[in-house]
């Protein structure tokens, strides 16, 4: 019986490290107000607007901001980085998990410069 049990540990170990079960999700911590959008679309609209400030893109943003789909992060939220979500203009973008702040539970993209390793 024992050596079934350990048997079914040992293949449960190899699975999850087949699957990534062990995996650890990096924390960071945001470095400045950081904007956060719920996705690379919103994300590419804020950037259209900061280049230009043209009308479309500011109606954009508001929208997005009214629908939470668009939202600033206090510096020193922490977050999980829970994977990449491509560039815009060549700047690298994180999907993130917010662990702290009046936002603690949202998910969405940040530029990975703007947060650190705490």
């Amino acid at each position: 019986m024992r050596t079934i049990v350990l048997s079914l540990l040992l293949s449960l170990a190899t699975l999850c490290l087949l699957v990534g079960c062990s995996k650890q999700k990096r924390q960071v911590v945001m470095t400045s107000a950081v904007r956060v959008a719920k996705d690379k679309k919103t994300m590419e609209t804020w950037i259209r607007y900061r280049e230009t400030h043209g009308a479309q893109n500011q109606f954009e943003v508001k929208a997005a901001e009214r629908d939470g789909r668009l939202f600033i992060v206090e510096p020193g939220t922490r977050a999980l980085v829970l994977g990449d979500a491509g560039t815009i203009n060549g700047a690298r973008l994180l999907r993130v998990g917010l662990l702290d702040g009046p936002n603690a539970g949202a998910e969405g993209v940040c530029f990975a410069a703007q947060t650190a390793s705490p």
